[in-house]
């Protein structure tokens, strides 16, 4: 009965002097309510110095927000689309902006042609004017303060496009019938060439297949990145590609019926 009643107060022991052990160091090394003040003084001075300028550590570009005179419209965006030849303002953001505002500076590289940003110190960062060419431009947005030697930067596209463009919803819906109408074709054309070579079937897809994956890599690598600029240059680039189209599969009409012509002569 000793022996049992001194392993159960060995065993509680056991376990109690760890949280004993715990318990005695934290208190050691709880730090002074005057240490904690001077740890938060610290951090608070640091901070502040992060946000004295536009380009401090804590400052960064927000984007892009439109301007009607001097109310600003919508939220920051990296991505501005606006007709040609209308008066276009804009202003760069930054989440952070800071009180020394007077060495601020802002950039915008390259500018689109028609547009102006005064790149002094002190000034607010519109970029205004009257765009004079249609294209999609990208451009660095540039926020800094001559406190500092790094400014921040930023991407931005600014698309440019043309008065008498369609809607961006018409544009849309002709590029998805587009791509359903070829989605037709495809099955279509296929077959039409796998009954060219009924004994070798096979063969005949995979043929068909590499010659459609080049065709395509082509397309999309190297013709569509030109015409991509505006739906009049796609609409010319389908018109002559289905023209080709067209002239090739006449052609390909005519050499079978002289084949079939040359393997059964007419009596």
């Amino acid at each position: 009965m000793l022996v049992k009643c001194a392993s159960l107060a060995l065993a509680a022991l056991l376990q109690m002097a760890p949280l004993c052990r715990v318990a005695v160091v934290t208190q050691v090394a709880s730090p002074s309510c005057l240490a904690i003040v001077f740890t938060w003084l610290a951090g608070a001075a640091v901070l502040l110095g992060g946000y004295d300028a536009v380009s401090g550590a804590s400052a960064a570009i927000s984007g892009l927000v439109k301007y009607t005179g001097t109310t600003p419209v919508g939220t920051p965006t990296n991505y501005v689309v606006e007709p040609l030849g209308d008066s276009f303002k804009y202003r760069i953001t930054v989440s952070s902006p800071g009180v020394d505002v007077d060495k601020n500076y802002f950039n915008c590289i390259p500018l689109p042609p028609g547009l102006t940003i005064n790149t002094n110190a002190g000034a607010a960062g519109y970029i205004t004017g009257t765009p004079t060419e249609v294209g999609a431009y990208d451009v660095t947005l540039v926020a800094g303060n001559l406190n500092y030697p790094t400014p921040a930067t930023a991407p931005a596209t600014i698309v440019i496009y043309p008065t008498n463009a369609p809607p961006v919803l018409v544009q849309q819906i002709i590029l998805a019938v587009i791509a359903f109408g070829a989605q037709l074709a495809s099955p279509t054309l296929s077959l039409r060439m796998l009954d060219l070579f009924p004994l070798a079937r096979g063969s005949a897809a995979s043929v068909q297949s590499c010659v459609s994956i080049a065709i395509s890599a082509l397309v999309f690598g190297l013709i569509s990145p030109f015409l991509s600029g505006s739906m009049l240059s796609l609409a010319e680039g389908s018109f002559l590609a289905a023209l080709v189209a067209f002239v090739l599969w006449h052609l390909a009409q005519r050499n079978r019926r002289e084949l079939q012509l040359r393997h059964n002569p007419p009596l």
